[in-house]
């Protein structure tokens, strides 16, 4: 193989295993399929004990866990070596070297679903090193692995630690309030929920709101935890602003609850659009967001939330858009809402909400 026969150069050149090549030349032998010449030259790295070896066998690992991801290597033995690189630095004392090793081989395994494994791999890190306790991304991590294991307690614990050192991971105060709902923390997750919705940044904290409801809460939580009242039955269309921000302190999920703050609100797309897939697609809610959408001229989420109403409502969806136009005097809008409806494919391409939510207008 021509492929193979390129590797054969750099397995001959020592210079690929300097700190600065090793990366990039494991990543070519594993390529070129000579996993094997890989782990022997790691193997001997971790032998020889010198830094610079030490440094050569960390960059190693780092293209070694990627190959094991990719199906290059073994991914077994990757972690043995893995294990025995943290192991050497222990017996060195070089304890700060050591809670590197813990710490990718932790990333590593939490990456491959195997969270419990990276966890402790991740507490072993923070015992190595207690420095490490000061760095946001390692409590964000071990958070992850709580989160994914049903420890929503600690994940909660995590979580916060991670905000206080100024973990400016956009999705923390999601996460966070995910945990937080996990462990029967319910206005404390609310409060993060509103956090969420007033950070500024792109991927649109509506969006994330809709993806925890619809794929989190469900699923880890079960319907005793998900919904802890019926307070939505205690709203009606006269409630009192403080009344409805009070259910959504109780659950975030209201549909009915986004209903009424979007009635009050200057710009209350993004609050029907939350109303949408909280009433799971409720035709008349989704009319009533691409309604909005049409108004405000953003054509994209328009027609977004169109091929949305026609995949969940049909002609009852168009009917009650039609209705909106009319009610409002902008029946201009509606030959372009039922353009969209006719060009939209209600078995292909069908948008998410995701997707609807952090697209930018035009």
């Amino acid at each position: 193989m021509k492929g193979a026969s390129l590797i054969e150069p750099i397995c001959e050149n020592s210079l690929w295993l300097q700190p600065p090549m090793a990366h990039g030349m494991t990543s070519a032998v594993l390529g070129g399929g000579r996993p094997e010449v890989a782990l022997r030259t790691l193997d001997a790295l971790l032998g020889e004990g010198g830094e610079e070896q030490d440094e050569s066998a960390s960059v190693m690992l780092l293209a070694m866990f990627d190959g094991a991801s990719r199906g290059a290597v073994d991914a077994g033995l990757v972690r043995a070596a893995a294990r025995r690189h943290y192991e050497l630095q222990l017996a060195r004392n070089n304890h700060r070297k050591a809670a590197v090793a813990a710490y990718n081989l932790g990333n590593h395994l939490r990456c491959a679903g195997e969270c419990e494994e990276a966890l402790a791999w991740f507490d072993a890190a923070a015992n190595s090193d207690p420095q490490y306790l000061d760095r946001s991304y390692l409590h964000r991590e071990r958070a992850n692995c709580s989160f994914e294991l049903g420890d929503f307690s600690r994940a909660a614990d995590e979580f916060e630690e991670a905000i206080k050192l100024g973990d400016d991971f956009p999705w923390l105060p999601l996460l966070f309030s995910d945990a937080l709902t996990g462990c029967g923390r319910y206005l404390e997750s609310a409060a993060q929920c509103q956090l969420a919705i007033d950070l500024p940044d792109p991927l649109g904290a509506a969006a994330r709101m809709a993806n925890r409801a619809n794929m989190r809460a469900a699923e880890l939580f079960g319907e005793v935890q998900h919904r802890v009242t019926d307070v939505s039955f205690e709203l009606g269309w006269e409630s009192e602003p403080s009344e409805v921000d009070g259910a959504l302190e109780q659950d975030a999920t209201i549909a009915f609850a986004w209903l009424l703050k979007a009635r009050r609100a200057e710009d209350p797309l993004e609050d029907l659009i939350c109303a949408a897939v909280f009433s799971r697609y409720d035709p008349a809610v989704l009319a009533a967001a691409s309604y909005q959408a049409l108004v405000g001229g953003d054509e994209i989420k328009a027609h977004d939330l169109i091929t949305l109403g026609r995949r969940h409502g049909g002609h009852l969806f168009i009917e009650d858009l039609r209705n909106l136009c009319a009610e409002s005097q902008t029946e201009d809008l509606y030959p372009l809402a039922c353009s969209m409806f006719d060009d939209a494919e209600a078995e292909a391409n069908v948008p998410t909400l995701i997707r609807v939510l952090s697209e930018e207008a035009t």
